[in-house]
């Protein structure tokens, strides 16, 4: 893909970013997935 250039290319360079967002999302999230998965265990 990185050869081809163009779109593919920058699928690849892009790669790293979008890693990183769903790693930072992920933490963001966490808490209040956890909490979630307890209060409906509770009910």
């Amino acid at each position: 893909m990185y050869a081809d250039g163009g779109a593919g290319r920058t699928t690849v360079l892009c790669l790293p970013l979008i890693v990183g967002a769903l790693v930072a999302g992920w933490y963001g999230v966490r808490g209040r997935v956890a909490r979630t998965s307890t209060t409906e265990a509770d009910a």
